[in-house]
């Protein structure tokens, strides 16, 4: 029989859990964009638009990363409540395993011709376009800002590229845990959110 003292402790184990595993990826920017902005300021007047850029070439990074590291059908919905799923795993396998972002090298997805799936025109013009928002500051703007935007710019790209890879594995490693209770959670969630 559990003790109110054991089911308290319990909970609290899961409530870290859970803090840890939605905290874990908003980390790194926090304390990089910290540390950037306390060596220099790094607001520029096109920093909004340029950010904006990093952070949406760092998703297509990290959606290309997805695609060529993930086994085929793991993203598919059908296999996630399967007990075979590639998502069946404990939070340990999650964090160091899964959504580890040594697991997915940038360079494989940046520099074509690295890995052996190649994505198009798109995945090409990538690596410009990180080249872009890592000059464009310095063109734009001289000085020590010019140099901590470009730094951040860079910092929020490689951040958005692995934040997408940890939260869609996130998503998919959640489904799975949860299973049928999935759809609970959604149904409660879409009540909430029609108030």
């Amino acid at each position: 029989m559990l003790s109110l003292d054991m089911l308290l402790s319990l909970f609290l184990l899961a409530a870290f859990h859970a803090f840890l595993v939605l905290a874990l990826p908003f980390v790194p920017l926090a304390a990089g964009t910290r540390l950037i902005s306390l060596i220099q300021n790094a607001r520029l007047p096109l920093t909004p638009v340029i950010e904006t850029a990093a952070l949406a070439v760092g998703v297509l990074l990290g959606s290309f990363l997805l695609a060529q590291h993930l086994p085929a059908g793991a993203l598919s919905l059908t296999d996630v409540f399967t007990p075979a799923s590639h998502w069946n795993i404990g939070l340990k396998e999650f964090l160091f395993e899964r959504a580890n972002p040594s697991a997915f090298p940038l360079m494989e997805v940046l520099v074509p011709g690295v890995a052996d799936q190649h994505f198009g025109p798109v995945q090409q013009g990538l690596l410009p376009a990180l080249g872009v928002l890592l000059v464009l500051p310095l063109l734009l703007e001289r000085g020590p800002a010019a140099v901590a935007n470009s730094a951040r710019n860079l910092l929020i790209a490689i951040w958005a590229a692995y934040a997408t890879v940890y939260l869609i594995c996130l998503f998919y490693w959640l489904l799975a845990l949860l299973n049928f209770w999935a759809f609970l959670v959604a149904m409660l969630l879409i009540q909430f959110l029609r108030r």
